[in-house]
């Protein structure tokens, strides 16, 4: 009897000290002009003057941040009637190089239902990956910026981004 008391002691005790760590935060969705997505419910939406764009013809569509700053998507588009994604893709990876970022790899994937390409590069204490993607005549650029030693760590929430993603 006593051996049965101390398993069930035992097993409330496991109960009561999960479900004290189950406090964790409920991802936030981003539904404007078109554009959906899910994000960490850490983290929050940037005003546009705290969107630092180095790209004069892309406008910025939403950025969400962790409280640091440091790790944090940017979302972009611009026109594209006649350009293919490719030309855009090789546009950027110039632009990366120019700036002195190296160019880690590059891969394909698929966003919204559509074939995206993407570059992960490093530079200026930050590692990143750019995806880019055409719909709509428009090629929409998500950009993920985190410290080297973060960036693995944030990859999910990135990839949650990426897969909810989607252009109406």
């Amino acid at each position: 009897m006593r051996k049965y008391a101390i398993l069930v002691i035992s097993i409330l005790a496991i109960v009561i000290f999960a479900s004290g760590c189950t406090s964790e935060t409920q991802n936030k969705t981003y539904n404007l002009s078109g554009i959906y997505f899910n994000y960490p419910g850490a983290w929050n939406e940037l005003s546009s003057d705290q969107i630092n764009l180095t790209s004069g013809s892309a406008t910025a569509i939403v950025a969400v941040s962790d409280d640091s700053g440091q790790t944090g998507v940017l979302i972009q588009s611009t026109p594209s009637s006649s350009q293919s994604l490719t030309d855009f893709v090789n546009l950027n990876k110039a632009s990366i190089k120019k700036m002195g970022y190296t160019i880690l790899s590059e891969n394909t994937t698929t966003v919204n239902g559509v074939k995206a390409h993407q570059i992960i590069f490093n530079g200026n204490d930050t590692k990143q990956v750019m995806t880019l993607f055409k719909k709509n005549n428009k090629v929409y650029y998500i950009v993920f910026n985190s410290p080297p030693g973060d960036f693995d760590s944030q990859q999910t929430n990135y990839d949650m981004i990426l897969d909810s993603f989607k252009v109406q």
